[in-house]
């Protein structure tokens, strides 16, 4: 691995834990295009002052060979724009400067596995990922069935299928992902596990921490649980909604979220996403009709995931969206989206 930096102080302490997991030379920024190119895995450490973003390009563009090189960012500054920088310069992984020891090694040791086994369709691969589609579907029938019976949602069996969402999108990536979850039968749950991928891998492109990663993954499988009782025909009718069916499908935020108030043990977070990932920045969205700062950034990040999934999956009455118009129509949307989300992940989405 190598690590570049600005600092060679705090490089030899990260040195030290990246070490562990496999051996790192440590490269000042100012040097980096004397050393050659020949690296499995890099790692970032660095400011985003102008002058210091246009070094690492250079240093990245000389180093990383190969767009499968994977990169990690040590981000001193937890900022969107300093996570958006690191995104437009390659960034595969992000974690603050200040991790613990056993935080980076893990990230490292990541990094080596995806040299280990660089092709991102090898039967093994679709073999592990159909094993993960398969238990996260399982997970979300049993979740939404609980919710067609007015039961209390099984916590344990949400809680099992984020932690595997969440493991399986640093195995396989988010176009791995898209590609099977695709070939799903059943629309509705299609739907959400689109979602529920792109959320948990965007999350982790923007180095949110781990705990708050698997909470946005639990809020991506139940976002939409207040569909739960809205009939088949419904949902999937091909023509115009009447205003009776369209008032139905606009209440299924406050319906999930009325469903899961009244269980224990379900994050705060977890609920806002259920209720407002339909409201928007300029106050036209439902059902409450919040406005900018009333809708916290975890909600917006959904809301993003959750116009993208619509517009690119499968339907029986059109055809998908390409990726590229799907995002300039998220652009298009402009202030009633979060346009800085909307940005970095216009940046994910021309990687897949």
């Amino acid at each position: 691995m190598l690590l570049l930096t600005d600092d060679a102080g705090e490089g030899q302490r990260l040195q030290r834990a990246l070490g562990a997991a496999q051996a790192c030379e440590v490269v000042a920024l100012d040097d980096a295009l004397k050393h050659k190119p020949e690296h499995s895995a890099i790692a970032c450490l660095a400011s985003f002052d102008p002058e210091t973003t246009e070094q690492l390009r250079e240093a990245l563009s000389h180093h990383r060979t190969d767009p499968r090189i994977p990169v990690l960012f040590l981000m001193r500054d937890s900022s969107l724009y300093a996570s958006t920088q690191a995104e437009a310069l390659g960034a595969t992984a992000l974690l603050p400067s200040d991790a613990s020891d056993d935080q980076i090694i893990a990230a490292a040791r990541r990094m080596a596995e995806v040299v280990v086994d660089p092709a991102p369709q090898t039967a093994r691969t679709e073999s592990v990922l159909e094993a993960d589609v398969a238990e996260i579907g399982a997970a979300l029938v049993e979740l939404m069935q609980a919710a067609k019976e007015n039961r209390q949602i099984p916590l344990g069996l949400l809680d099992q299928g984020a932690e595997r969402l969440v493991t399986s999108m640093r195995r396989t990536g988010i176009r791995q992902w898209l590609d099977f979850v695709r070939r799903h039968d059943d629309l509705t749950y299609q739907h959400c596990l689109l979602v529920a991928g792109l959320v948990a891998g965007f999350a982790s492109r923007l180095g949110i921490a781990p705990g708050s990663q698997k909470m946005l993954a639990q809020a991506a499988l139940v976002h939409d649980i207040g569909k739960a009782s809205i009939p088949r025909h419904i949902l999937h009718k091909t023509g115009l909604l009447s205003a009776d069916e369209m008032a139905l499908i606009r209440r299924h935020p406050a319906d999930g979220h009325a469903l899961l108030t009244g269980q224990r043990g379900i994050d705060a977070r977890v609920l806002a996403v259920v209720r407002h990932h339909h409201e928007y920045l300029d106050g036209s969205g439902y059902p409450d009709r919040l406005r900018a700062s009333q809708i916290p950034d975890f909600v917006r990040l959904v809301t993003v995931c959750d116009i993208y999934a619509a517009l690119v999956e499968r339907r029986t009455y059109k055809p998908p969206i390409a990726p590229a118009q799907a995002q300039a129509m998220l652009v298009a949307m402009g202030g009633k989206l979060d346009q800085g989300l909307v940005a970095a992940f216009g940046r994910l989405v021309a990687e897949m």
